[in-house]
């Protein structure tokens, strides 16, 4: 299946004890047992497996361990730095020395070249080409022997291109230096004085996400909320910090917690969430603060998703909203916590949640252009109806920021604008719930069966807002993670589960950290089933010392909370 760290991809795992193997209905086996987790849940636990105690209908029941292992393909992830240089290339020409270039093309299985690189131009009869960098996917379909084709090219005093010769290689025998010299062959195929050296060729693995993640790298995120007084009275039904006293009637503050939260919470252990607040008057002395824990307490962190939002909530009814809002305190925070780790052990993700105009933009681009030399990584969502033009400069896609002569090491904000769950689904094409069902009997005071219609609507709208906003704003994280680890030279091998252990992953809080709960020891294993997941539903059969077991794997990719879909799942495993 296609791993996609931006999405929820919820699997479920059922094993059965086959009595009958001519009978495929499953409800005549019998159940072992059942499990449901993420795509997410499964990477992250490394190679030693995802180990869990299957769970089962009948209370009581002993069912056994499942042991789960996530496997990237065998891809084609090398890297290929090329030099080359060419000998009598050429010669004067009305006293211009001459432009050449070069031309790298694979061969297909039709038998064809196709042209995979072409160099610079470069002036001299014994240029050297500048190096290039150039994936083994491209060069060679990851095939070492995959016959290569280098050719020659003369720029003419008419503009044209003139064929100086070409040669014959693998990347095998540059790699190894069997072909560190090729003399050319012009068009009749005989050798010409012409030639091309090798002046080096590198082979060089390139790590993905997965790689980091499995080795051990802990992915933690940290909020920091505004709570200036632009987001209006929270007793107000308008304000964007209004708290419904219906919990599936949430706010755009909520919303984007829980789109990033639910996504990022499978891959940090400690389950541990830093929270800071900005902008507001907070309690004893009403004393203005651009950096406090929403916690109100010697501590930032909040013990799960569910944590965070109760603090959000909490500290929405005892600070005064008031102001400016200014970011770069948070983001100098989180540059002294990711300045304390480990190389490699730990990556950070601060989520900035803010509904007006940044008023230190100054301070703010000062400290991105610092945070993009640590493992770290930035999230602006802006919310409301402010114009948040300004946020596209420290967002720069395609560019890195630069600011007083300094330029970023790399791109490691992601702004998205997020006005409501509606506007949100309009402007990405969805639809929103209300569209996907039809018509229905709309109520404005809620009452009886339309109310009840409408409040599932709106509850399914603002769920499929989460997803949508979640991929959006998470994408870009997998290759910022490794942008970084490629800069400093960190490679899996390099980082060690065994390092990441949950009282240690966070560091810096103020104070005691909140104390995770030990996971239970894990029981003996009664059956080790080893699963291949594909996409859609699969069966599996595998060896047992007592009996064959039958795992029926049922995968979605929804972008919601787990037990949001756990009545679909189930449906699908009945019907099944």
């Amino acid at each position: 299946m296609e791993y996609r760290f931006e999405q929820s991809q919820v699997l479920r795992f059922e094993v059965y004890d086959i009595d009958d193997e001519d009978e495929e209905i499953l409800d005549a086996q019998d159940s072992i047992g059942y499990l449901e987790c993420t795509v997410a849940n499964i990477v992250s636990a490394g190679p030693k497996g995802f180990i869990k105690e299957l769970d089962s209908e009948e209370e009581g029941a002993k069912t056994g361990t499942i042991i789960l292992i996530a496997e990237e393909l065998a891809s084609l992830k090398d890297e290929i730095n090329l030099k080359l240089s060419g000998h009598s290339l050429g010669s004067l020409m009305n006293c211009f020395m001459p432009k050449t270039f070069y031309s790298i093309s694979k061969i297909n299985d039709a038998g064809t070249y196709l042209v995979v690189f072409r160099s610079q131009e470069t002036r001299g009869s014994n240029p050297i080409y500048p190096n290039v960098t150039i994936s083994g996917r491209t060069l060679c379909n990851g095939d070492k022997d995959r016959q290569l084709k280098l050719e020659v090219w003369k720029r003419t005093l008419k503009g044209e291109d003139e064929l100086v010769g070409f040669a014959f290689t693998t990347l095998s025998r540059m790699s190894s230096g069997v072909d560190d010299r090729m003399q050319l062959m012009g068009r009749s195929g005989q050798p010409i004085s012409s030639s091309l050296y090798v002046l080096s060729c590198n082979i060089t693995p390139v790590f993905t996400f997965f790689d980091f993640v499995q080795a051990g790298t802990r992915i933690h995120l940290i909020f920091s909320i505004d709570f200036t007084s632009s987001n209006g009275d929270p007793t107000h039904v308008t304000s964007l910090h209004h708290i419904s006293p219906d919990p599936k009637m949430t706010n755009a503050y909520e919303q984007a917690i829980a789109a990033t939260g639910l996504i990022i919470k499978d891959y940090d252990n400690t389950n541990i969430f830093p929270v800071y607040g900005f902008g507001a008057r907070i309690p004893p002395i009403g004393e203005t603060s651009h950096l406090f824990p929403v916690t109100l307490a010697h501590t930032p962190n909040c013990q799960g998703i569910e944590g965070v939002v109760r603090a959000y909530k909490n500290c929405i009814s005892r600070v005064q909203l008031f102001g400016p809002t200014n970011i770069a305190p948070a983001i100098n925070r989180v540059i002294k916590i990711a300045s304390q780790g480990k190389p490699g052990q730990h990556y950070y993700i601060l989520t900035i949640i803010t509904d007006g105009v940044v008023t230190d933009m100054h301070h703010a681009k000062e400290a991105v252009i610092k945070a993009a030399s640590l493992p770290i990584s930035i999230i602006i969502v802006g919310v409301g109806e402010a114009d948040f033009d300004a946020m596209e400069e420290l967002d720069a896609d395609g560019t890195r920021l630069v600011y007083n002569g300094k330029e970023a090491e790399r791109d490691i904000v992601q702004f998205v604008e997020y006005r409501s769950a509606e506007s949100w689904l309009k402007r990405t094409g969805e639809s929103t719930a209300n569209a996907a069902t039809g018509p229905t009997m709309y109520n404005a005071g809620g009452g009886g069966l339309a109310g009840m219609i409408n409040f599932a609507q709106r509850e399914m709208t603002n769920l499929l807002a989460q997803g949508q906003l979640a991929e959006d704003i998470l994408a870009e994280i997998p290759d910022q993670l490794t942008s970084f680890m490629k800069a400093r030279g960190i490679e899996p091998r390099m980082i060690s589960i065994e390092d990441s252990k949950p009282e240690e992953v966070f560091i810096g809080a103020e104070g005691p950290d909140v104390t995770p709960a030990e996971d239970p020891k894990s029981k003996a294993v009664s059956w080790n089933v080893m699963m291949l997941v594909n996409r859609g539903k699969s069966k599996f059969r595998a060896k047992s010392p007592r009996s064959r077991l039958l795992a029926s794997v049922i995968h979605n990719e929804p972008s919601t909370e787990n037990k949001f879909l756990a009545t679909d799942l189930q449906t699908d495993a009945t019907d099944e």
